[in-house]
């Protein structure tokens, strides 16, 4: 069973994503405020939404939750949530598992090996640019309205020593740093079988061959 990983970049805003209704689609961070309707797996390790309970109550209920533990000790118990560990962000690595992953500094990374953890192959990745977005728009404007709401909490945000906090991946270093993680990735998951590839026709992630959007959307369309 085929599986769709969304980031959030600004290709996002070139495609209808109400076209994945009925798909396993994994999402990230502000991606409730877009397309709640359509995310079967929400995947979260920003401490920041530990502040933002309007934001992670727009996920329907029957969505599978994973929280990162830091995530996790802050808001106590939810219900419907599965909780992940993760590895010095320092290191870089690959991970089939559901339960102990690692973040390379960004959280689309996590949602990766979980998504190969539960058995989804191929895995299509679609808006993770690493800061390179074709139509030139960095990210959708839902996560900047949700880094302005946290902000607007004006609370002191826990840490934690071995992790670092996720990056804004607009820099060649960190283009460069994640393209190598998701190398490893590639490498890793195809010893399994696991294909993935990538779904945005731009941006600066060259990992994975690329496919048309419009292409492996329209062939279950056409099923339909």
């Amino acid at each position: 069973m085929r599986a769709f990983i969304l980031g959030n970049s600004g290709e996002l805003l070139d495609h209808d994503l109400t076209r994945l209704s009925g798909e396993a689609v994994f999402g990230v961070n502000a991606l409730p405020l877009r397309c709640a309707d359509i995310i079967t797996h929400y995947v979260c390790a920003d401490i920041g939404m530990a502040f933002v309970p309007e934001v992670r109550s727009l996920v329907p209920p029957t969505t599978t939750k994973y929280y990162s533990r830091i995530l996790w000790n802050t808001i106590a118990e939810e219900d419907g949530v599965k909780m992940f560990d993760t590895y010095d962000d320092r290191m870089v690595g690959f991970s089939i598992s559901e339960t102990k992953v690692y973040l390379c500094r960004t959280v689309t990374y996590a949602a990766l090996q979980i998504a190969a953890a539960l058995g989804y192959n191929p895995i299509y990745t679609l808006g993770i640019d690493l800061g390179t977005p074709a139509n030139g728009i960095s990210r959708i404007p839902e996560q900047d309205k949700l880094e302005e709401l946290i902000r607007s909490k004006n609370l002191r945000v826990p840490t934690d020593d071995k992790q670092s906090s996720p990056a804004r991946l607009d820099h060649n270093f960190m283009a460069t740093y994640c393209n190598h993680a998701f190398v490893i990735a590639r490498d890793e998951l195809s010893k399994h079988g696991i294909e993935v590839y990538n779904l945005s026709h731009g941006g600066n992630l060259k990992a994975f061959k690329r496919k048309s959007f419009n292409d492996i959307v329209q062939e279950t369309e056409i099923l339909k």
